[in-house]
């Protein structure tokens, strides 16, 4: 099975930190030392609690499997062990005891596939418990007795004992569900190990046909469902974006932005980015900026986006700059605005903004075309998004996420409250004029504004009569006018919806 967990025991500066086969080395291997005249700690038969088994046992009589961490902190270690000496151990750890060789080989089987690496452990027979014991949870509390017997007896299985709830035969995704809890409420893992597992759970249970989705995940780990997907996000990166975060070279809640460009960016130009950032010891929030950027400038031809790249312009600028090639201005007039945005003279982001979308409205409305000659052919599937409303100007794509949600809550109340109120005073005018019942009003009540505006062209037409051609004529301007009201308030509306 090939291994897909970090290979952290290379990395440089971890002596801090231990990984799983480490800390069984370090603190459950007898060495053989130390004062011989104490015998190993005597275990009795468990104990029945309300419902529940406990017991004293060996700490090496208990295999200890890899859990949901891939990581254990030394100093965690070292300090419960010292609390342990001074004030016994205050919280049990615990163990699945499986009562066959069968049952004991199928858990492995499940744990070597939850780690995605091949499993070689030996789990000897616990005469006393009568099954195979293996950690469920609590892997610190057992490294930590067997270090605090080291110390006193220089052996693992003199002294302290290991107190432990028993549990017997229970399916490995259970004990996995437990480690999470576990986890919640201890000293947690680094969040790139937490995202490894979470990604491992969810494959697990898919594994078993059980779909499992980002809120349920998150009631286990106790996070928020975004914060579960940007954890299942990262794990699904490719293992050299990881370790920029699992080196502690950049960190993992900028590492996870990296998803949006993976596509756009062949490999070699996103490792520069990041030995970059790496560099200059960026924040996970440059990371993120800088990511962003280089999305938005993807769409830029490759001159352009070098000259935007290295310029060090603004993601917002940027923005624009995108924004004007999508509309079909000519790329000199792009090249010209890039240069405007560099150096110390550039306008405001605010100004940039305001002469943009000026620009924009007059090369939509003349087709592209000045008394200078054609800036550009217009894209008409740029116009199709485009919105521009007295003083909001922006587009249904790339800017809306500029606004917070509450903002877009009351732009989106405010437009509906003006569409309603536009309705409710046609037809109270229309009611008026004791034309209530009729298709008008139906068509106002049950399919909305295009269809009264259909059935209100309809009667309009007919009284007109049909030689009144310059009452004809009237009705129509009329009715492009309110067409064309209903339309951009129906853009405004899905822009905020």
């Amino acid at each position: 099975m090939a291994k897909s967990t970090p290979a952290v025991e290379s990395l440089p500066g971890m002596a801090s930190h231990l990984t799983h086969e480490q800390a069984v080395e370090k603190y459950l291997e007898p060495v053989g030392k130390g004062d011989t005249s104490k015998r190993l700690y005597r275990e009795g038969r468990p104990m029945r609690f309300k419902g529940r088994v406990f017991a004293a046992v060996r700490p090496t009589s208990v295999t200890p499997l890899p859990q949901i961490r891939s990581l254990y902190v030394v100093s965690h270690i070292e300090s419960l062990a010292s609390s342990f000496l001074g004030y016994g151990q205050q919280q049990d750890a615990c163990i699945n005891v499986l009562t066959s060789k069968r049952k004991l080989q199928r858990y492995l089987g499940e744990v070597a596939e939850h780690i995605q690496q091949d499993l070689d452990v030996e789990a000897p027979l616990h005469k006393v418990l009568g099954g195979y014991a293996v950690d469920a949870y609590g892997h610190n509390r057992h490294f930590a007795a067997a270090e605090a017997s080291m110390r006193q007896y220089g052996h693992p299985d003199r002294g302290q004992p290991l107190n432990v709830r028993v549990l017997f035969d229970r399916p490995f995704e259970e004990i996995l569900g437990l480690q999470a809890v576990e986890n919640n409420v201890s000293t947690a893992p680094p969040a790139w190990d937490t995202a490894f597992s979470i990604a491992s759970y969810a494959r697990l249970m898919e594994s078993k046909g059980h779909q499992v989705n980002n809120v349920q995940i998150g009631k286990l780990f106790g996070m928020k469902p975004k914060n579960v997907w940007k954890m299942r996000t990262f794990a699904s990166l490719p293992r050299w974006v990881q370790d920029y975060a699992i080196n502690d070279r950049l960190d993992y809640s900028g590492i996870y932005h990296i998803h949006s460009i993976m596509s756009l960016y062949t490999d070699e130009d996103i490792r520069t980015m990041l030995d970059g950032l790496a560099d200059r010891k960026a924040s996970s929030k440059q990371v993120e900026i800088a990511v962003r950027k280089r999305a938005t400038i993807a769409d830029l031809p490759g001159e352009l986006r070098k000259l935007v790249d290295e310029g060090d312009i603004a993601n917002d600028y940027a923005e624009l700059l995108v924004d004007m090639l999508r509309a079909g201005f000519d790329t000199s007039l792009v090249h010209q605005r890039v240069l405007s945005y560099l150096g110390p003279d550039k306008p405001s982001i605010g100004e940039a903004k305001k002469k943009h979308y000026e620009e924009v409205d007059a090369f939509i409305e003349y087709d592209g075309q000045t008394m200078l000659g054609s800036m550009g052919e217009v894209n008409p599937d740029y116009v199709e998004d485009y919105v521009h409303s007295g003083k909001t100007s922006g587009k249904t794509t790339g800017l809306a996420h500029d606004m917070s949600d509450a903002q877009l809550r009351a732009q989106a109340k405010a437009l509906t409250d003006d569409l309603d109120g536009m309705l409710s005073a046609l037809n109270t005018g229309i009611a008026g004029k004791a034309m209530r019942g009729t298709p008008i009003t139906e068509a106002i009540a049950n399919n909305g504004v295009d269809e009264m505006l259909s059935k209100l062209g309809e009667l309009i037409d007919a009284e007109s009569g049909e030689d009144a051609d310059s009452q004809k004529a009237k009705v129509k301007e009329i009715r492009r006018k309110l067409g064309e009201n209903t339309i951009n308030r129906t853009k405004e509306l899905n822009l905020f919806a």
